[in-house]
């Protein structure tokens, strides 16, 4: 959402609006033309085309902290935090298998441990992307779908 303040601004769209810079004691007054010349106005009516003019812009909508909007800057953040969970549960699960190697069903163990070490590569892929679309660099979410999709498939 964006909000626009504009000062000392003059509503021209209704027809009998007088311009701001009439007096309320005087309802026709002399305006100076761009060539020096003095115009009578009459106060109680507008006249269209006197003080028309055109406006362009442009802007760039940026947060202190970045280019992200205030809905998606916390994902810097979430993501960051569940690289570094799924990457120290990646490597306790790893070595809690190789310290237990030669026991009853540890097979399993180690099917189940690219899935973990995927899922922290996912959370890094996608704490990379907004880091990076943060700093207004190109990024593409196709790194994104393909990690989710390995891991999904994985499972």
């Amino acid at each position: 959402m964006y909000i626009f303040v504009f000062t000392n601004c003059e509503m021209r769209g209704y027809d009998g609006a007088a311009l701001r810079s009439c007096p309320a004691f005087n309802l026709i007054t002399h305006v100076h033309g761009k060539n020096g010349n003095s115009k009578k106005l009459n106060c109680t009516l507008y006249e269209h085309g006197l003080f028309d003019f055109t406006l362009k812009f442009a802007y760039t909508y940026k947060n202190p902290d970045g280019y992200l909007s205030t809905s998606e800057l916390p994902y810097i953040g979430f993501y960051a935090a569940l690289t570094i969970i799924y990457a120290s549960i990646s490597i306790v699960w790893i070595a809690n298998t190789c310290i237990f190697r030669d026991a009853n069903g540890i097979l399993l163990q180690w099917h189940i441990a690219p899935i973990i070490v995927i899922k922290a590569t996912v959370q890094l892929v996608n704490w990379m992307h907004y880091y990076y679309k943060n700093k207004a660099q190109p990024t593409t979410p196709l790194v994104n779908v393909l990690a989710q999709t390995l891991y999904e498939t994985m499972l």
